[in-house]
């Protein structure tokens, strides 16, 4: 369990690090808490996650129950067993749809010798799902009020096993002049075992008697907790005892909803129903459709005389999951997508380029990620299979280490080698499990269309577990980027954990041949845009070429690039493969300082800095070395330094790395490349940089 917690970070090369350099996911927080419960032995620490998750992110709910279920054991191991039953039972009458956490919590119940709560309740069973019903009958009573009608609901909800429970939402309004205080009638009904409950969900104090004027009908009084003021008003929902087994035909299941308004008003039958059920058949066509939590919410809307029977009946099937079948890969040999990182607010913020190429029968499937923030990358490869995309070997390279994946039939051979420490470990898989990094190309392989589902295993390299993911096809639209306009599909990716659904993204893929990533919205979080789509030759180098100032430099065919601005300078960003250097090339306009009078005035002069910078950071002041790089002034030198980590990780022991750097000057720029690297690995790689410094030329305007 040592990298469960990092599981959501890096599931998918499209979001991993931007979510983590942005702001950490609900998700990232629970993963975060259970590692510090189960693996460091810190109840407070975990407990502290798990009370932010309920403070901050009270609205979704799969974590917020597992958060309330984890505080839950950690209040019972500290032997506070009173808080831990109410934690518990919090899991079970709020969090109903959430079932595997929801068992869980009822376990802890019946150790604990606690009654099972009753769950029979319509409301219990939707918990804070029917919040959102709430909120579509309220726009649906504004609407009948602004006609000055009056508004009616029912509720039906149908659960996994086709069993039928009822109920429906009202509200009060005092048009009097007088308090409500007691033993007010809020309404009549056909049915004396409903229960009342308020927004809370809390029972209300009702009585249902006869209606000594009309036979079969009730009237219901309420006794109010507060009073309610002239012109006040009360929302309610209410629920019918018991439930009701629905009428099969050959796995179809037959559903009448009906009911005679007296009044001339609007009637709305809401229907929810687990995901995956389908209507087959309807005898009214449904006004609106929603999705919350698991539920597909329907609505019927319609404006009723008086006295109206109204009716709907519906036929319901289980969706029939389609095995996966993957069409030929739509990219060709040498295909590179460069996406943009950006915030909310639309800034940009980083980069992911995916890169595809063939290598005999395998795709190699790659990744260069930079973060300008924190200066982060992340390196994956994946080599699969071309037909079937069962994959053959992952890697995945950052900050917190290197991960390899050797995957074998039904067996997942995992390294983690973090730099102070080293351990492989056997995973069992069922069947074949796809690596994390495959996952875009893999629904790029998928016949997307209208309607289309489709599951498939993802493994996590970096926590070394398989997670569920479903993928939909929400609908068809236009997409506007840097890259262009594109018509897309609109896909919803859902990532399922350990029976709880951790992340919900959306995602659009270009509605043509090619089925391009064009954008990724990570659930509010971050996004990611396409800006270019271009192709490279595996034995050309990558020219990168400025405009202004007008220059270019090569880099091998293996890295990648990124521009930016930063502290009023230009950066390019190099992406070296398995990240084994840190690699930029900076300019910006020459001073009128002494210190920019030449190279060597300006490569001093940082040196000096950079040795308040650095830890133990050391150049020989007689290695600084003035030569011509295309008839440019240029001068290099070494540095020895020690890096102990960063904010993500810290090493158990500072590593021993080097720095070399190049300055070159033309009359009116400077501009100097920089590449770190651990010690041991410089001078393998050093003829690679100096190839590229060399490459540098200033071009003819």
């Amino acid at each position: 369990m040592k990298t469960l917690n990092v599981i959501l970070l890096f599931l998918l090369a499209a979001c991993s690090v931007a979510v983590a350099a942005e702001v950490k996911s609900p998700a990232v927080l629970l993963q975060e808490g259970i590692y510090a419960e189960q693996t460091e032995g810190n109840l407070d620490k975990a407990m502290g996650i798990y009370g932010q998750i309920r403070e901050k992110y009270n609205d979704v709910e799969r974590v917020s129950a597992r958060a309330t279920y984890q505080l839950g054991l950690c209040n019972f191991k500290k032997g506070d067993n009173k808080k831990a039953a109410e934690l518990f039972q919090e899991v079970v009458s709020y969090y109903p749809e959430q079932t595997e956490v929801v068992k869980m919590a009822q376990q802890q119940l019946d150790k604990m010798g606690i009654k099972k709560a009753d769950q029979d309740s319509l409301f219990q069973i939707l918990g804070r799902t029917s919040s959102y019903i709430g909120s579509k009958y309220g726009e649906i009573c504004a609407e009948a009020g602004v006609k000055k009608l009056i508004s009616n609901c029912h509720i039906y909800l149908v659960d996994k096993d086709f069993v039928l429970r009822r109920g429906g939402m009202g509200y009060v309004y005092n048009w009097t002049n007088e308090t409500i205080t007691k033993h007010y009638r809020i309404s009549g009904t056909t049915y004396p075992t409903q229960k009342l409950y308020d927004i809370m969900g809390n029972p209300m104090d009702i009585e249902i008697v006869p209606d000594a004027n009309h036979n079969g009908f009730y009237g219901i009084y309420w006794n109010p907790k507060e009073p309610v003021q002239p012109g006040g008003f009360f929302n309610y929902g209410w629920a019918l005892d018991g439930s009701t087994q629905l009428a099969s035909d050959g796995g179809a299941y037959s559903l009448k909803m009906q009911n005679k308004l007296g009044t001339h008003g609007y009637e709305t039958f809401f229907l929810a129903v687990p995901e995956g059920t389908a209507i087959v058949n309807q005898s009214e066509n449904y006004t609106n459709k929603g999705n919350v939590n698991g539920w597909d919410i329907y609505w019927w809307k319609k404006e009723v005389p008086e006295n109206t029977n109204h009716l709907v009946n519906v036929t319901l099937t289980t969706k029939k999951a389609e095995p996966m079948k993957l069409a030929p890969a739509p990219w060709v040999d040498g295909e590179v997508m460069d996406l943009r990182l950006k915030r909310p607010a639309g800034n940009e913020y980083g980069t992911i380029i995916y890169s595809a190429g063939k290598n005999d029968n395998d795709w190699q499937i790659i990744s260069h990620t930079y973060i300008s923030q924190g200066s982060m990358s992340q390196y994956t490869f994946v080599e699969a299979d071309a037909n079937s995309f069962a994959p053959v070997y992952g890697q995945t390279t950052n900050w917190i280490g290197d991960f390899v994946a050797e995957y074998g039939k039904g067996n997942v051979k995992l390294t983690l080698d973090t730099g102070d420490n080293k351990s492989t470990r056997d995973i069992s898989v069922s069947g074949v499990a796809f690596d994390n990094e495959q996952a875009i190309f893999l629904i790029r392989r998928m016949p997307l269309a209208e309607g289309y589902e489709g599951s498939f295993p993802i493994f996590t390299v970096q926590a070394g577990i398989t997670v569920d993911c479903i993928i939909k096809v929400l609908a068809v639209e236009e997409v506007t980027v840097q890259a262009g306009t594109f018509k897309c599909y609109k896909t919803e990716l859902s990532i399922n954990s350990q029976g709880v659904k951790t992340l919900q993204h959306t995602l659009w893929f270009s509605a043509d041949e090619h089925k391009y990533l064009v954008k990724y919205d990570a659930g509010g979080a971050t996004t990611m845009e396409l800006t270019k789509v271009w192709l490279k030759d595996k034995n050309k180098p990558v020219i990168y070429e400025n405009a202004d100032p007008a220059f270019s430099v090569s880099i091998p065919a293996d890295w990648r690039f990124y521009k930016y601005d930063s502290e009023q300078q230009l950066k390019l960003q190099l992406m070296p493969p398995e990240n084994k250097a840190w690699a930029l090339l900076i300019w910006q306009k020459r001073g009128s300082d002494p210190d920019s009078a030449s190279a060597l005035t300006i490569a001093k002069a940082d040196c000096q800095i950079l040795k308040g910078v650095f830890e133990n950071y050391v150049a020989d002041q007689n290695n600084f070395m003035e030569f011509k790089i295309n008839s440019l002034q240029a001068v290099q030198y070494l540095a020895n330094y020690q890096e102990s980590g960063n904010s993500l990780k810290k090493y158990g022991k500072p590593k021993d790395m080097v720095e070399y750097r190049t300055y070159i000057v033309d009359a009116s720029n400077v501009y100097w490349f920089v590449f770190r690297a651990e010690k041991d690995k410089f001078e393998k790689n050093k003829a690679e940089f100096d190839s590229i410094v060399k490459s540098f030329k200033i071009n003819a305007k």
